[in-house]
């Protein structure tokens, strides 16, 4: 868990049974995958993260606490069925 500000950060790490291997001229070859659930003020909200970091970035630092050198494109998915 992570403390930032008034939230709560909780993140796990998930992986695909059988990880999928991208061939791209500008994306990192590794898909990561990530669940990440915040409490704010009582309020749970919680989201998968799908992350493709960009070929000339450092890898995803496993949390979204640290961004500072990273560079891709993360999707967020709601788990209540909103993205």
């Amino acid at each position: 868990m992570t403390k930032k500000d008034s939230l709560e950060i909780f993140e796990i790490e998930a992986n695909e049974k059988t990880a999928i291997r991208l061939q791209s001229n500008f994306l990192q070859n590794n898909i990561q995958y990530q669940i990440v659930t915040i409490n704010s003020e009582n309020q749970i909200y919680s989201y998968l993260l799908e992350i493709f970091g960009d070929k000339d970035s450092a890898l995803y630092p496993e949390t979204i606490t640290k961004l500072d050198f990273f560079k891709g494109t993360l999707n967020v998915f709601s788990l209540k069925g909103k993205n």
